[in-house]
């Protein structure tokens, strides 16, 4: 009787807690859901009558607030970002048909699988946007499609090298998860990782929570099967499953109703149309699982979310406790604390948000980073200007980012100056670019005709710290934390100086066998006509010889006679 009790509460505090949610969200965004310029009126419809939809915000956050505050991004982002605007028409076909990405089979546990063939991926900086537009496609797809379900990612590593390493478009399906898509993630499996990789997937790892840390497995031949049955898995892994992909139609296009245009999900209990109702329609492609798995997986979320954040770890077979999951919880939580200062503007994310650091050292340059994001869907380009150009190097000072990209500004203190707290400050310049910017004097002409109500500013002010203060600053835990974060933006561009290297040598090996290739086609036609030219003249060489010694002979014969 007594658990009975305690189950019921704790459903009646779950319903508490999403009241609360949809309450103060309403409330609070009243202004701009009249409004209908910050968010979609299909997310809305779904605060207000979905409660699973919300509750994933509060298994994805330790606190109400945070759960808060996230659902505001979220919605906001979806907006900007035009998830409702994404559909299979609007990608380009030669995404779909290349088969890098695309929705096949389930795990054991239920979950929709999304398969990452990173082979067939190589980076290219010109397709980052509808490569990020195509990813959230599927993520949407298999969200609306299996509601209630988590999905499973899977980075099939077979025969990859560093040129298929693509650290911006991880980087961008983690924030997916991480601030977009909440408790959406049940595992992320990677798949036969060459060894060359292993630092990249390190660096990955410091992206995500420890909640989220533990969800990424890294599986052979062998241990994948422990996630997904042999029959659900492709034979290249090791299963029986000899499903081919082909484009089109979609793997997962198995709509029951033939007039429904491919591409479009079946209408499901409580999924929004576009006019922002609500359907209570039943669902013609209904997903179950049981009531053993559903609780597992609520308690184990649940159990994530207390304590302020911190996991526990999970005491299932799948996922063993170990020390390295508990030093990067501790990590984690001290990254959230030090995230906590940062500024999120109209455009971009800017983290430190209020004050730039810098130690008084005599005779040495002293470095700090500032770190910018593009949040919305389209190209932003900053700008960094200081009131103290003489003191400080700003490096780079101007440029575009990508959306979902972070770019890392580095300030330098020159030598022989000291900051000072008052008069020092930076001023992060953004706006919003709607053309390709090819060189640094088309974007000096974009700032100088940029209308004024058009560019988004933010202020930033100057600290010192002595050596001794900075020393102390430095035993704190936000301390070891700059440290690593450091480290991983050195490894970062370690890794991607590496990844550039390795696309050059991989056209200069093109390029060396495809001309062996002329030289052996060269080669043998020389050859060819060497022995031609050689037999031609030997047959004449035989002939002249005998004209010559048939008349000699017979004229000995007469001196005999």
């Amino acid at each position: 009787m007594t658990n009975m009790a305690e189950v019921a509460d704790g459903k009646e505090d779950r319903k508490v807690k999403i009241r609360e949610l949809r309450d103060r969200f309403l409330r609070e965004q009243a202004d701009a859901i009249s409004q209908n310029d910050l968010f979609d009126p299909r997310d809305i419809a779904k605060v207000r009558k979905d409660d699973e939809y919300l509750e994933n915000y509060l298994l994805a956050r330790p606190t109400p607030e945070a759960a808060y505050d996230m659902l505001v991004s979220a919605l906001k982002w979806r907006k900007e970002f035009g998830v409702y605007d994404i559909s299979e028409s609007s990608l380009p076909v030669s995404m779909f048909e290349k088969g890098a990405l695309f929705a096949h089979n389930e795990d054991k546990e239920g979950h929709p699988i999304l398969i990452f063939i990173a082979k067939l991926h190589k980076k290219d900086s010109s397709k980052y946007q509808e490569l990020c537009r195509f990813l959230v496609f599927w993520l949407e797809r298999l969200s609306t499609r299996n509601q209630g379900k988590q999905m499973t990612i899977v980075f099939d590593m077979i025969e990859t090298g560093l040129g298929n390493m693509d650290m911006d478009f991880i980087r961008f399906l983690i924030n997916c998860f991480k601030n977009y898509f909440p408790n959406m993630l049940a595992y992320l499996l990677v798949y036969e990782m060459p060894w060359i990789l292993n630092t990249a997937w390190k660096i990955i790892k410091t992206w995500l929570p420890p909640d989220s840390v533990k969800k990424i497995k890294f599986v052979n031949r062998s241990e994948v099967q422990q996630y997904i049955a042999p029959d659900q898995l492709a034979t290249r892994m090791g299963g029986t499953d000899t499903f081919q992909y082909t484009y089109p139609p979609l793997p997962d296009d198995d709509l029951p109703n033939p007039s429904t245009p491919r591409g479009t999900p079946p209408e499901s209990p409580n999924m929004v149309r576009a006019n922002g109702e609500v359907s209570n329609n039943p669902s013609p492609r209904k997903v179950t699982f049981s009531a053993d798995t559903k609780d597992s997986v609520r308690r184990r979320h649940s159990d994530s979310g207390a304590a302020g954040g911190d996991a526990k770890a999970d005491k299932g077979p799948l996922t063993p406790p170990s020390r390295h999951r508990q030093v990067q919880q501790l990590l984690s939580s001290n990254k959230r604390s030090a995230e906590a200062t940062a500024h999120q503007g109209q455009l971009l994310k800017i983290c430190p948000g209020d004050v730039l650091e810098f130690v008084n050292a005599e005779g040495a340059e002293v470095q700090q980073v500032l770190t910018l994001t593009n949040t919305t869907a389209g190209t932003v380009a900053f700008k960094v200007k200081t009131t103290s150009p003489e003191k400080y190097r700003v490096r780079p000072s101007s440029g575009p980012i990508a959306p979902g990209v972070s770019v890392d500004v580095n300030v330098f203190l020159q030598p022989g100056h000291q900051a000072s707290t008052p008069r020092d400050k930076f001023l992060v310049l953004s706006m919003e670019v709607q053309q390709e910017v090819k060189n640094t004097a088309e974007l000096a002409a974009l700032w100088k005709s940029a209308a004024k109500g058009s560019v988004m500013e933010h202020r930033l002010r100057c600290a010192h710290l002595t050596p001794d203060a900075a020393e102390l600053q430095e035993a704190t835990p936000q301390g070891d934390m700059a440290r690593l974060q450091k480290q991983v933006r050195e490894l970062t561009q370690t890794v991607g100086a590496i990844s550039s290297t390795s696309q050059r040598l991989e056209e200069n090996i093109s390029q060396t066998l495809r001309l062996q290739k002329l030289l052996v086609v060269l080669l043998l036609s020389l050859s060819l006509v060497l022995i031609y030219l050689l037999w031609s003249g030997g047959d004449g060489q035989t002939c002249s010889v005998a004209s010559v010694t048939q008349p000699t002979a017979g004229h000995a014969a007469q001196h005999s006679l």
